[in-house]
C-alpha cells in the first residue's frame, strides 16, 4: 500500500497546506506507510526538500475566476478540472491497493479526481479520499423547527461553488462510489456537504499536533490578542481595523499581534493597519510567511486568538 498525497494548493508556507502535509506525512512515516507527495508546480525548493514533495499541478486550488463577468467562474472550473486531471495522469504506478488523498478540494479538483479515476483500468483504481477544507458555497440559517437548519445556495453570479460541487458529485458512477470517501473535519460541515453533494460525507480527525509545552495564560499582562494566518475577506479580516481601534481604545491593558501571510491580497485593509501600527505601539504587525518556528513563537505570545 502507498498513500498518494495530492494538493494543488501546496506551494509555500501560506495557509494550512504545508502544516497539513507535515502532520499527515509525519504520521504515515511513523507507521512505516510508504507515501508520495505532489504539490503545486510552483512549490518552493525548501518545501520540496522538507516534505519530499514533487511539483506537479499547474492550476492553484483557489483560482476561482478569470475575470470574465459572464463566464469567469465556469471558464476556470473547466480549465482547472481538465488541467488537474491531465496532471494526475502523469503520476505513474497507481495500484488498487493505494490510497489517494486530496487535501482541501475545491469543485474543480474534486471533478478532476473523478474524471482521472474513471480513466484508470478498473483493476488499478485506488481508494480515494476527498477532503473539503473550506465551506460549500451555501448560506446556513436556523429553521422554524428546533434543531433544524435551512441551507441555500449562494447567488451563483457571486459564488457558484455549490452548483459546481453538485455537478462534480453527479459525475460519480455507482461503481465508483465504494472507492470514494468524501469528508470534512467537522460534523456540521459534513452534514452541509452531504446536503449539497447528495452523497454521504464522513468526518476526519483534525490533523493537529503540538510541539511546545502548554502553559497557562492566567494573570499575564498585558493581554495579547492575536489574529494569525492567511487573511481573507471571508475570514472577516476587513473588520480588523475597526476591531483594533475599538479594542485598544476600551482596553488599556491589551496589545495586539496582527499577522497576515498574504498582505497584498487585501491591500487597502493592510495599509490601514500599517498606518495604525505606526502610531500605536501596542500593535505588532507581522507580514511574514509563517513556518513552524514563527508560528510557534506567535502562539507562545498569544493569550487570546481571534
Amino acid at each position: 500500500m502507498r498513500v498518494i498525497y495530492i494538493d494543488p494548493g501546496l506551494r509555500n508556507e501560506l495557509g494550512h497546506h504545508a502544516n497539513s502535509c507535515r502532520a499527515i506525512t509525519r504520521e504515515l512515516g511513523r507507521r512505516n506507510i510508504d507515501f508520495a507527495v505532489f504539490g503545486n508546480a510552483e512549490l518552493t525548493p525548501d518545501m520540496q526538500a522538507e516534505l519530499r514533495a514533487n511539483p506537479l499541478f499547474r492550476v492553484h486550488t483557489y483560482v476561482q475566476t478569470d475575470g470574465d463577468p459572464f463566464a469567469g467562474w465556469l471558464n476556470v472550473f473547466d480549465l482547472a478540472s481538465r488541467a488537474t486531471a491531465e496532471d494526475l495522469a502523469r503520476i505513474g504506478g497507481i495500484e488498487a491497493s493505494d490510497l489517494v488523498y486530496l487535501n482541501s478540494a475545491q469543485p474543480a479538483q474534486f471533478l478532476a479526481v473523478v474524471k482521472w479515476f474513471q480513466t484508470l483500468p478498473a483493476a488499478n483504481r485506488p481508494n480515494v479520499v476527498i477532503e473539503f477544507g473550506t465551506d460549500a458555497g451555501v448560506s446556513v440559517s436556523p429553521a422554524p423547527e428546533a434543531g433544524k437548519i435551512v441551507i441555500r445556495p449562494s447567488d451563483y453570479r457571486l459564488d457558484p461553488r455549490a452548483m459546481f460541487h453538485r455537478f462534480a458529485a453527479n459525475q460519480l458512477r455507482e461503481a465508483d462510489i465504494p472507492r470514494f470517501h468524501l469528508a470534512t473535519f467537522d460534523t456540521v460541515s459534513s452534514a452541509i456537504f452531504a446536503h449539497v453533494l447528495g452523497k454521504q460525507v464522513g468526518v476526519l480527525p483534525v490533523p493537529q499536533f503540538t510541539r511546545d509545552t502548554i502553559v497557562s495564560r492566567a494573570g499575564r499582562r498585558p493581554v495579547t490578542v492575536s489574529v494569525m494566518g492567511h487573511q481573507r475577506q471571508d475570514k472577516g479580516y476587513h473588520l480588523m481595523p475597526l476591531i483594533a481601534r475599538l479594542l485598544l481604545a476600551y482596553e488599556p491593558d491589551v496589545r495586539m499581534l496582527i499577522h497576515n501571510g498574504a498582505p497584498n491580497e487585501l491591500l487597502p485593509i493592510q495599509n490601514e493597519l500599517r498606518a495604525h501600527a505606526k502610531v500605536e505601539s501596542r500593535i505588532e504587525l507581522n507580514e511574514e510567511l509563517a513556518g513552524p518556528a514563527l508560528w510557534d513563537s506567535m502562539l507562545q505570545m498569544s493569550d487570546i486568538i481571534l
